[in-house]
């Protein structure tokens, strides 16, 4: 090996081209200020379709600087980031104000939406993101609360009659 300087100081040092204390320190990765999901080839292709299937705002019918939103944010259930029934498409003006805000309307129409969609193709991904819909739907509050279904098979408790089975 042929020692050469230091490019920062002059130093002789054996391999590279800058001694330890001349050497960058990598800083750790900033924290990104957009969400990971917005990146990608996936998300990109399905942004453009819907804003080509729907050009124009659902709240305002504006045309310019159209994006798809998250009616149930991506914050709140990630599994459902990438749902048809959970995306809408709406322009700059009417989604900044927005930020990681739904209704409790806007929650059961994208459970309605899923339902729809799990009666006609019924499967375990189907069910996965009405459970994460419900979830958001509990963790907003007000509105009614669900139902909970008695389980199936065997009966919980014994069965007492008053005059016995006789």
């Amino acid at each position: 090996m042929i020692a050469r300087p230091c490019t920062g100081c002059g130093d002789i040092i054996a391999t590279g081209s800058r001694c330890a204390d001349c050497r960058p320190t990598r800083a750790s990765t900033p924290p990104r200020s957009h969400v990971a999901y917005a990146n990608n080839g996936k998300w990109k292709n399905l942004s453009k379709r819907l804003r080509k299937a729907s050009p124009f705002c659902e709240f305002c019918g504006g045309t310019d600087h159209l994006q798809v939103d998250h009616i149930i944010p991506e914050s709140i259930a990630p599994e459902l980031a990438y749902t048809e029934e959970n995306l809408r498409v709406l322009d700059r003006d009417c989604n900044n104000p927005r930020q990681a805000t739904y209704t409790h309307e806007e929650a059961q129409t994208v459970l309605a939406r899923l339902h729809a969609t799990y009666r006609r193709r019924p499967t375990r991904a189907g069910r996965d993101r009405i459970a994460a819909a419900e979830r958001a739907l509990a963790d907003l509050g007000g509105g009614p609360k669900a139902q909970v279904r008695p389980t199936a098979g065997k009966a919980q408790r014994a069965l007492h009659t008053l005059g016995g089975y006789g």
